[in-house]
Order: structure tokens, then C-alpha cells, then sequence
């Protein structure tokens, strides 16, 4: 998966798989802050969002 910059989203030079990657990096980050706020160990919800983004990750790039 190709790294994102901010001069590459100003001049939308988005790639195909950033463009699916971003709301994926959204729903997970937001299951990770109501994990947070349901009271769930911060140990327990950064592991979750780890194994989350590492299966994305892989998968987007074995995708391309």
C-alpha cells in the first residue's frame, strides 16, 4: 500500500486502494474510542486495532 501524503490528497493523487484503505482506518479507529469509552482496557482495544489495521493492510496490499 502506497504512503499518503497531504500534498498527495491536496492534488488527489489518491490511489485506488488509499481511497478504500481511509474509511476502513475510520470505522476502526471509531470501534477503538468506544471501546475506550465502554471501559475496556487500553491494552485490549490498541491490540484490537493492531490486528484490525495489520489484516487491512494485508489485505489491501495483496489486493493490488
Amino acid at each position: 500500500m502506497s504512503k499518503m501524503s497531504w500534498r498527495a490528497i491536496s492534488d488527489n493523487q489518491i490511489t485506488e486502494a488509499d481511497a478504500e484503505a481511509i474509511p476502513e482506518k475510520v470505522a476502526v479507529a471509531q470501534r477503538a474510542a468506544s471501546s475506550l469509552l465502554a471501559g475496556e482496557s487500553i491494552d485490549n482495544v490498541v491490540g484490537n486495532y493492531r490486528q484490525v489495521v495489520r489484516a487491512n493492510a494485508r489485505r489491501l496490499t495483496n489486493a493490488a
